[in-house]
């Protein structure tokens, strides 16, 4: 594991850097967190990497080269690592020739990535394989060999892959929305920013896995198996289900969603004491310290932001004591339902 700070002059300066750093991030692995006050800083925490490879790679890309590059041009820790695991997957069954042959095209530019033999993928062996920003929405990709292969930015959406070997495989950042994941192997895959909402994993492989800073709303995890997945940051609501006497908070997860014992409809508008209300029991189901805080709503165009301060007393000026650290942000839409729940500095 290896941290880089980094440091901005300005609120403007910060969030070109924090874009930037969440880029690089879809290649590295790892995960991106803020300090919202002064001195503004971003950190980049990286498994598998080196503090001289992050440094090589953010001074890289403050010149101008593109996260992709930089990060194939260094081949740090963290690249060799992806390729070892491309390297000790194993072999699986190979489509012959055909005179079928499906194209996997990029979900934005169209482009072909690549072109299998045969007339399904269902078993195909795409190991190591380099899929990433790939369009297989909705594909049936049942028993298929996956192995350390790269499916970054890749949209998935409701993707069949039931019995498939995806160990070791990159995919942050993408989108596995209502994906059909039944007892998968995601052993040690890189998940980090996923969108999993509505997906089934029920019996799936996820020891060590990496799924920090993903979207678990709905997500069906019950019988999995997740030792030492990594879920911090990671988006949880009601709907979610979890193996039974696994806690989330203890993986540091945030519990997201609605707080409220009537649900608003789509057309509501809270207020700002309903938004002050809402972040209170935000807090309560993800700390320990939800009547020891301060609550500060501000409403934007999305609904409202709400800064919760952590305290430990008042001093003897009657001002609250601030807890280093104890900043928390909850993000409510406007119909009162939590969107982001994160750490501040």
């Amino acid at each position: 594991m290896a941290e880089l700070v980094i440091t901005a002059v300005s609120v403007e300066e910060w969030h070109t850097l924090h874009g930037l750093a969440n880029e690089l991030i879809n290649y590295t692995g790892g995960w991106v967190y803020e300090g919202y006050t002064e001195p503004w800083s971003v950190t980049l925490d990286v498994p598998q990497s080196s503090r001289e490879e992050l440094q090589e790679l953010w001074r890289r890309v403050q010149e101008g080269e593109a996260p992709g590059v930089a990060y194939k041009a260094v081949q740090g820790p963290s690249y060799q690592f992806r390729e070892w695991v491309k390297a000790a997957a194993r072999p699986g069954r190979q489509i012959g020739p055909t005179r079928q042959m499906i194209e996997i095209k990029h979900r934005q530019t169209g482009e072909v990535i690549l072109r299998v033999d045969g007339a399904t993928l269902e078993e195909a062996y795409l190991a190591g394989a380099n899929l990433d920003g790939a369009d297989l929405a909705r594909r049936n990709l049942c028993k298929a060999e996956l192995q350390g292969a790269s499916l970054i930015n890749a949209d998935l959406e409701g993707v069949r892959l039931n019995h498939a070997d995806l160990r070791g495989v990159a995919m942050m950042g993408a989108n596995l929305a209502h994906a059909d994941l039944e007892r998968v192997g995601l052993w040690g895959a890189w998940c980090s920013s996923v969108n999993l909402t509505g997906a089934n994993l029920r019996g799936t492989d996820l020891r060590g896995a990496d799924l920090q800073g993903a979207d678990l709303f709905g997500t069906d995890f019950r019988d999995a198996k997740l030792s030492s997945v990594q879920l911090m940051f990671a988006r949880y609501d009601s709907n979610t289900r979890w193996p039974k006497d696994f806690n989330p908070r203890e993986h540091c997860a945030f519990h997201v969603g609605w707080f409220l014992e009537e649900q608003p409809t789509d057309s509501a508008t809270i207020d700002e004491a309903h938004a002050v209300e809402i972040a209170r029991r935000a807090v309560a189901a993800n700390e320990t310290w939800a009547n020891r805080a301060t609550y500060e709503a501000t409403c934007n165009e999305d609904g409202w932001s709400v800064h919760v301060c952590r305290i430990e007393g008042y001093g003897a000026d009657g001002e609250p004591l601030i807890t280093c650290g104890g900043d928390r942000f909850v993000e409510i839409e406007k119909n009162g339902r939590v969107v982001r729940f994160s750490v501040g500095r």
